[in-house]
């Protein structure tokens, strides 16, 4: 197989992800932007679908997806939330969902308080990739171990029991995990795992 001349391959790139085969294989993400008492002012149709789709009552909201939507603004409202975002992940008979929460910056200082919320369609089914979460985040070996279960919806006790380790050893390699991420909680560690 013959490569293009501009691209090199190393053995760092020889099989790496084309990124822009990944972003055009990616849907658009869901868009809502909600008041403080969390009245959506703003939905795109990408939203709308997702959204619809486990309401009882079509355009109503109050699916499934809806009240985490609605529980994930209000946790970054009522300051539950680090750094200005809340994150959620999401399973809904089977597909997962991962919610970004954000305060939008005001332009004036009267102006009212508005979330924008970011909701994605995740795969899970995909190995995550390790030697990456390695090379990015100078995760250890351990540290994959722990983020792998994890990624796969296990507890403290049961990555405890899988690995071999107290549970109060999880705990510390989570910590460990969320400060080189960047992380404030497991749910932001999880979107980033599946949002990368």
């Amino acid at each position: 197989m013959k490569t293009p001349a501009s691209t090199p391959v190393t053995p760092d790139t020889k099989y790496a992800p084309d990124p822009l085969a990944i972003l055009r294989k990616r849907r658009q993400p869901g868009m809502v932007v909600l008041d403080q008492h969390c009245a959506p002012l703003v939905v795109n149709p990408e939203a709308a679908a997702l959204l619809d789709a486990g309401a009882s009552v079509p355009g109503a909201g109050d699916g499934p997806l809806a009240r985490q939507l609605r529980v994930t603004v209000q946790q970054l409202l009522t300051g539950d939330a680090d750094h200005g975002c809340a994150y959620a992940i999401h399973e809904d008979h089977g597909t997962h969902y991962g919610l970004r929460a954000q305060l939008m910056t005001p332009v004036a200082a009267d102006a009212q308080i508005l979330v924008l919320v970011l909701i994605e369609t995740v795969a899970l089914e995909r190995e995550i990739d390790l030697d990456n979460l390695r090379r990015r985040y100078g995760v250890s070996r351990r540290e994959q171990d722990v983020l792998r279960l994890l990624y796969y919806g296990k507890g403290n006790r049961e990555i405890a029991e899988l690995l071999f380790i107290s549970e109060h050893t999880v705990k510390d390699h989570l910590k460990t995990i969320m400060h080189k991420m960047g992380a404030s909680s497991r749910s932001e560690v999880l979107y980033k795992l599946v949002a990368s």
